[in-house]
């Protein structure tokens, strides 16, 4: 079974302040071992820099870690873990998802007065 936290230490501190830029999609800051985007049915080696659009998966193999930022918001990505980028990415009430397939991650969400991130788990109730 996954697990996810809401809040971590620092690990803003290792990514550069590019990253940390007002960005509209998730963009793979670090990686660490086999990680891959898989779109349209093809997957690729995730490096820095490249971007999860809507319909992208990032997944994990067994020594592998990743971390994906979107505005100062960032995802750490545990090893044998998947997380989806659902085609429709941001509900029509304005809550931004992701899909966790399987695995663990950690995520480090701006606190807002009105809700704006989700999580969901093949096993979870839809919204």
């Amino acid at each position: 079974m996954g697990k996810f936290i809401l809040s971590v230490a620092p690990v803003l501190a290792a990514m550069s302040g590019s990253a940390l830029a007002a960005v509209p999609t998730w963009k793979v800051s670090e990686v660490s071992g086999d990680v891959r985007v898989i779109e349209n049915g093809r997957a690729r080696g995730a490096v820095k820099g490249a971007l999860l659009g809507s319909g992208s998966t990032i997944a994990t193999g067994p020594n592998a870690r990743a971390v994906i930022v979107r505005g100062q918001e960032f995802v750490v990505i545990s090893p044998r873990t998947q997380l989806r980028v659902p085609a429709q990415s941001t509900a029509s009430n304005g809550i931004m998802q992701l899909i966790e397939d399987f695995g663990t991650a950690v995520f480090k969400i701006q606190k807002k007065s009105t809700p704006h991130f989700g999580v969901r788990r093949p096993t979870s109730p839809p919204w």
